[in-house]
C-alpha cells in the first residue's frame, strides 16, 4: 500500500506545492490528507536478481521518515530532562531531610555529589529539550508546507 500508488491530478498538484529537498514521498502523500482507496493485488515473485535495499538502507529510511514527520524525538528529550530533574530533586530532598534534619548520617559524600550531578544533568537536558522545541518550530517554518489544502 505504500510503494505502489495511483494518484489523482489534484493530489499531484498539491504534492508539487511541497518545497522540501529531502522528500519522504510516502509520508507527504499521507500528510496531504486525501482519502485513499485501496486496490488489492497479488504481488508476483521477483524474476531475477536480489534487492539491494539492505537493512542499513531500510533503517535510514525509517529514521528519516520518523524524524521528518514527527517532533516526538524532540519532545522525548525534553520529557527525559524533566523526569531526571524531578527524581533527582526528590532524592536530594530525601537526603537533605534524612541526613541533615533528622541527623542520620548514612549517605556518603560521593553519593550526594552523584545526586547533585544528576540534578544538574537533568537541568542541562531539560534546557536542550527547550532548545529542541525551538528547532522543531524552525524546522516547521523552513519546510514551507502549505498551511491547509482545500479538496475540491
Amino acid at each position: 500500500a505504500l510503494d505502489f500508488r495511483l494518484i489523482d491530478r489534484e493530489v499531484v498538484e498539491n504534492f508539487k506545492l511541497m518545497q522540501e529537498q529531502d522528500r519522504i514521498v510516502r509520508g507527504l502523500l499521507d500528510w496531504i490528507g486525501f482519502e485513499p482507496v485501496y486496490i488489492p493485488y497479488t504481488e508476483k515473485a521477483r524474476n531475477a536478481g536480489v534487492s539491494h535495499f539492505n537493512f542499513s538502507k531500510r533503517f535510514n529510511l525509517a529514521l528519516n521518515s520518523f524524524v521528518s514527520h514527527s517532533l516526538l524525538p524532540l519532545r522525548f528529550i525534553a520529557f527525559l530532562g524533566v523526569t531526571i530533574t524531578f527524581f533527582s530533586t526528590i532524592m536530594g530532598m530525601y537526603i537533605l531531610i534524612y541526613q541533615y534534619i533528622l541527623g542520620n548520617k548514612i549517605f556518603s559524600g560521593p553519593f550526594m555529589l552523584g545526586v547533585l550531578n544528576t540534578f544538574l544533568i537533568g537541568i542541562v537536558i531539560m534546557c536542550l529539550g527547550l532548545v529542541a522545541f525551538y528547532i522543531g518550530s524552525i524546522k516547521r517554518e523552513v519546510l514551507r508546507r502549505p498551511i491547509y489544502i482545500i479538496r475540491k
